[in-house]
């Protein structure tokens, strides 16, 4: 099989070279480019439409939004994993919304940035709990009262319990094994999915579905 081929862009060299030392542990992956800023990253995204960008939210140039949205504007294909020391529920959020389908803080333990490599080269999205414990809290507490969680009554049951699998971050395969269905028809739901729930992605449809409470 061909390596997961990984771009970095992070503002800190340091940084860049730990993340390449844990790379190197792991044949099936492969460095392909670095970079220091937002501008750089939407650039090497469309040049070499890596499998994984790895991004820190500071080297967006303090415009993730846009940054992350450019990046799978260029290269749809490419999956987003935000490493960063911002601990900041909205910054998450708003994360996930434009497109990334990973978020890890930057002292997170060094074996789980691999972890989340391989989730999302294989079509999961990776939180860690902590992290996913602070969306469902924030989401009781109704603090982003400014958006409106979509109704679930236009969902079939089937297409909740599809929902609730993805807000836990997993792949389509594993949807199927778990709901005893084939991975095509996953694939229909996640799609029919993401049509009702107005989202481009599955990380923004696992966003709504920590916001209808599935994982409570």
């Amino acid at each position: 099989m061909e390596p997961i081929r990984v771009i970095v862009v992070d503002d800190q060299s340091v940084v860049r070279l730990g993340l390449r030392t844990v790379m190197a542990d792991h044949t099936d992956m492969k460095w392909v480019a670095e970079g220091e800023t937002g501008a750089q990253a939407c650039e090497l995204a469309e040049r070499c439409k890596p499998d994984i960008l790895l991004i820190d939210v500071k080297a967006s140039d303090g415009n993730v939004v846009e940054v992350l949205r450019e990046i799978r504007r260029r290269s749809p294909s490419t999956q987003i994993l935000v490493l960063t020391t911002h601990d900041n529920d909205l910054c998450l959020i708003d994360a996930l919304l434009a497109g990334a389908a990973g978020y890890l803080l930057r002292d997170s333990a060094p074996q789980l940035i691999p972890l989340a490599i391989r989730t999302l080269y294989h079509g999961g999205c990776l939180l860690e709990r902590r992290l996913v414990e602070r969306l469902v809290r924030a989401a009781a507490e109704g603090k982003r009262e400014d958006e409106v969680a979509p109704p679930a009554s236009n969902l079939s049951e089937r297409e909740l319990a599809v929902l609730r699998l993805i807000s836990r971050g997993s792949s389509n395969r594993v949807i199927g094994e778990k709901l005893h269905l084939a991975e095509a028809t996953v694939k229909k739901y996640v799609h029919s999915l993401k049509s009702k729930l107005s989202v481009s992605d599955r990380a923004a449809a696992a966003v709504v579905g920590l916001r209808l409470g599935l994982l409570e």
